[in-house]
């Protein structure tokens, strides 16, 4: 299953992902749409420790994208019905929460990032983190607030679109993309409560998205994300190469690194 984010109706497949039906509107046990609106940024769909499936989603306030409304529905019946939405982010602010993860004591875990912008200024984006221990609620923000600072201050820069992962030391791993090539990335003890200082680690990024999972049969970790040396975004090259890699030790190092496709016409490397 997966959510049609432009018309927020549902798109099951029967055959392993190769062709998609939409199975319409998603609805409450009365037969009724649950959400009226329509084209979220960036639903997630999570399969819970239950065996219930959450649904977030995050809508425009007024029409306005910059202004999200992030709430969380679920569905104990595979998707037949869902359940009354429950708000999760602060109705109109600048929240954008990414994707939805639950750790191994079920506790439910929505890294977030916040942009903040003036004239003349291209704007900082500043990460959090929401969780809860149940999905109807209540949901609580992390303590701590992630952007780039390092050297005492002298390298400032935004964090964006946050991932997060539970390590198998039982830690969360959240890695943000940057400004300065590299990816940003912070840990948390206490299942997302409070954050350590945000650090560059040595994987060279273009200043793309990232994805971070689980590898459910040995706990190691995956990193999906564009890699892009300086000479690659000297040429333009940004976003040309998609590349995985897997980290054995809670996300310390990083091996295994393989180029899974890249842009043609772009240098082997």
């Amino acid at each position: 299953m997966c959510i049609d984010r432009m018309k927020m109706t549902g798109l099951i497949s029967k055959d392993a992902g190769k062709t998609w039906k939409d199975s319409g509107p998603l609805l409450n046990g009365q037969g009724r749409p649950v959400l009226k609106a329509r084209r979220s940024n960036l639903p997630s769909l999570l399969r819970l420790s239950s065996g219930a499936i959450a649904l977030k989603y995050s809508l425009p306030v007024r029409g306005d994208v910059t202004q999200l409304s992030t709430s969380i529905i679920h569905s104990k019946d595979e998707g037949a019905t869902w359940s009354t939405p429950v708000l999760i982010a602060r109705s109109g602010t600048r929240s954008n929460p990414t994707w939805l993860i639950q750790t191994k004591r079920g506790r439910l875990v929505l890294p977030n990032e916040y942009w903040f912008a003036q004239r003349g200024d291209r704007g900082i984006g500043i990460c959090t983190a929401f969780f809860s221990d149940r999905v109807g609620g209540p949901w609580k923000e992390s303590k701590d607030a992630l952007w780039v600072w390092e050297k005492k201050g002298a390298w400032q820069g935004a964090c964006e679109v946050p991932t997060v992962v539970e390590t198998a030391d039982g830690r969360l791993l959240m890695f943000m993309r940057t400004w300065r090539q590299r990816i940003a990335q912070s840990y948390s003890k206490d299942g997302g409560q409070t954050w350590s200082p945000v650090k560059l680690n040595d994987l060279l990024s273009g200043n793309s998205e990232i994805y971070l999972a689980k590898v459910p049969a040995t706990g190691d970790l995956l990193c999906i994300w564009n890699q892009a040396d300086a000479r690659e975004i000297t040429r333009g090259y940004y976003r040309a190469r998609l590349t995985s890699a897997i980290s054995k030790d809670s996300g310390a190092t990083w091996i295994h690194f393989r180029t899974i496709v890249q842009s043609p016409g772009q240098p082997k490397v």
